[in-house]
């Protein structure tokens, strides 16, 4: 194919990268904390409310309506969790697939052009191939999954999407340090996702509830700087390479 064609396929790629984020880490943490409090306190608000209009007494309103609360607050935080884990897993295989598209539309463009040997070209395509190998999740059975165990499945799709992202990371690394390598451009991609200290977390959230925000903090942030990273990436190559 020519280097027109690579080209078409690098600039799609780069547009792309704007629709390659995840929620807010604040938001995240908002949606999983505030969510279900404010749906809980407007049942039992609007329950007792009516219980009281229709008649019944201030003890026999909170009876009957602390329970409905209660039970909302579990099912609302099911649902919440099911949305968190559909929008990561969603967001995350969105940028697997788009980041092996990029690298492999900007090998193509630099080996047509000259601009890198064949050999560090077929170096790259092995890459890529360990790249495209990384395991992609069913956001949709994720999301099925987090509603049914009532939220306790999340734990799971966190660390899971967390390494598989840590692992992706590695290899995006390691194949703009050979291009910069080659092209003395000085490319380089800042790691953003550690291994360490998800599982700790994940751990800590089954004993001190308190804890799991903190978990969803920490996975919607680090993702969140390794996509801006990236989107970051992009630019200076795009500056510096084809200026």
């Amino acid at each position: 194919m020519s280097v027109d064609h690579w080209l078409r396929r690098l600039e799609k790629a780069l547009r792309d990268g704007e629709r390659d984020r995840i929620l807010d880490p604040a938001a995240a943490v908002g949606l999983v904390v505030f969510a279900p409090v404010v749906s809980t306190s407007a049942v039992v608000v609007t329950a007792a409310g009516f219980l009281r209009v229709s008649g019944a007494s201030i003890g026999r309103a909170g009876d009957l309506a602390i329970p409905l609360g209660l039970l909302n607050l579990v099912v609302s935080f099911a649902v919440v969790n099911a949305v968190l884990a559909y929008l990561l897993v969603r967001g995350v295989n969105f940028h697997l697939e788009r980041s092996e598209r990029f690298f492999r539309a900007l090998a193509e463009v630099l080996y047509e052009a000259g601009m890198i040997s064949r050999r560090r070209y077929l170096t790259v395509t092995r890459k890529l191939g360990e790249l495209a190998r990384v395991e992609r999740m069913d956001e949709i059975l994720w999301a099925v999954a987090g509603l049914v165990t009532l939220g306790l499945s999340c734990l799971y799709v966190l660390c899971r999407v967390y390494w598989r992202m840590h692992r992706h990371e590695r290899k995006e690394v390691a194949i703009v340090e050979l291009l910069g390598e080659h092209l003395e451009a000085g490319l380089e991609m800042r790691r953003c996702v550690s291994y360490e200290g998800v599982g700790s977390y994940a751990l800590l959230s089954l004993l001190l509830p308190p804890v799991y925000p903190l978990l969803v903090y920490r996975v919607f942030r680090d993702l969140d700087r390794h996509l801006a990273a990236h989107r970051a990436f992009e630019r200076e190559l795009v500056e510096r390479v084809f200026s």
